[in-house]
């Protein structure tokens, strides 16, 4: 649990707090850990990994990131 932590954390910094997806600032506490290709679409690879809202993490659901920005037409 410490090492997911650590990532987390990682992620967040490397993000600037923001997420990808809204383009919101996240506090910490409530970001989430979101798979930007979906493990059941077969990619698990730390680099396929970002921190997102928990809004946009619930709304992209089994959605690559691609296919949520194109669905909410995200730049």
């Amino acid at each position: 649990m410490k090492h997911k932590r650590h990532k987390k954390l990682e992620m967040y910094k490397r993000q600037r707090g923001m997420c990808p997806l809204c383009e919101k600032f996240i506090p910490l506490p409530e970001a989430t850990i979101d798979h930007k290709i979906p493990l059941s679409r077969g990619l698990d690879h730390r680099d396929n990994l970002q921190v997102t809202c928990r809004k946009c993490n619930q709304d992209k659901n089994n959605m690559t990131t691609i296919e949520y920005a194109e669905r909410y037409q995200i730049d």
